[in-house]
């Protein structure tokens, strides 16, 4: 979740489909003068044709275009209460997704997950349909706890989220974005609680220590018995500690 700097909104009206498809752009190579044909690399000079070599690494992987979408839709945003590039979060959660074994295209869907809620709606979901496919879609989809605007209360919001998560048929890939997502977001309030103390908690919708407690907990919980492991373990870890900051 995000804040947007002052004038903008989370969900811009403007942050369509074709906003999104407009964001994942191939590099273009710059005119070297040299010819290069085919499918090779190696141009008539025997150097490396620097656009067919980008192309190439694009067709291999489609992180970098995963990146560059969560750029634009994201850039303008800072974590809450901060001036960190919103971004950063979107960045971390992949990597924590790839640490612990994720496919490529787990991460792919960990650098969109909060498309959907903050940039755009269903009209963004659509286009990550149609650039990065079904079930990257799907794993952002289930990753999202409401593509409404104004948002539903938020008790009730996270109540439906955590009864979605024990859905026995979400998409592969759904629970270790989602639990890379809370622990990536648990680290950051503890060491903000550190930092800040209590003062903390305004920046939450809720504005209540007591809230945040429940759902992490309640997070916790699922994800114990849901996807057992290490990134679990740490994300109940790291929960004790804000409850034990938060005098709770």
């Amino acid at each position: 979740m995000c804040s947007a700097p002052a004038g903008r909104n989370s969900h811009p009206a403007d942050r369509t489909a074709s906003f999104a498809r407009r964001s994942i752009g191939s590099a273009q190579s710059g005119g070297s003068g040299h010819h290069c044909s085919g499918r090779s690399t190696t141009c008539s000079n025997g150097s490396v044709d620097r656009g067919e070599l980008v192309a190439e690494t694009e067709r291999a992987s489609d992180l970098p275009r995963a990146l560059a979408t969560a750029e634009r839709l994201h850039g303008q945003q800072r974590r809450k209460g901060t001036e960190m590039p919103y971004i950063s979060h979107l960045i971390a959660v992949a990597g924590l997704v790839l640490e612990a074994g994720g496919s490529e295209e787990t991460a792919v869907a960990a650098l969109l997950h909060d498309a959907v809620e903050d940039a755009g709606g269903p009209e963004t979901l659509a286009a990550i349909r149609a650039e990065f496919g079904e079930h990257v879609a799907a794993i952002v989809a289930a990753c999202t706890d409401t593509d409404e605007e104004p948002k539903p209360p938020w008790r009730q919001r996270k109540a439906d989220y955590l009864h979605h998560l024990r859905d026995d048929d979400l998409p592969d890939g759904a629970l270790l974005v989602s639990l890379a997502d809370k622990l990536h977001n648990a680290r950051a309030i503890v060491f903000d609680l550190r930092e800040h103390g209590d003062a903390l908690w305004e920046r939450f919708r809720t504005g209540s220590a007591p809230d945040q407690l429940w759902y992490y907990r309640s997070l916790a919980e699922v994800f114990a018995r849901r996807r057992p492991g290490g990134l679990a373990d740490e994300l109940a870890r790291t929960v004790d500690e804000m409850a034990r900051l938060a005098g709770l």
